[in-house]
């Protein structure tokens, strides 16, 4: 299964009229995942900065779960690769 990352909370800005090109964001995110992975767990970071300042972090979270893999998950996920 794949992981689906979603942005949490509210992600707008207000800033100053004419400075948006110095407006710069950073993904921060985390090296390995691994299953099982829950509805929600934290994937990573958008880091909103002016001026080399954060003004602003946005979570980034999981929107879907993977099960931890065993003989039964892999032999449905063969299955649907083969049939569907």
């Amino acid at each position: 299964q794949y992981l689906i990352p979603a942005i949490q909370g509210d992600y707008s800005v207000l800033i100053e009229a004419g400075r948006e090109a110095d407006v710069k964001t950073q993904i921060d995110q985390v090296k390995e995942i691994n299953a099982p992975v829950s509805i929600g767990q934290r994937l990573g970071t958008i880091s909103i900065k002016l001026d080399d300042k954060v003004i602003k972090e946005i979570p980034i979270c999981t929107e879907s779960a993977v099960p931890q893999m065993n003989y039964w998950n892999a032999l449905l996920m063969m299955l649907q690769y083969l049939f569907c």
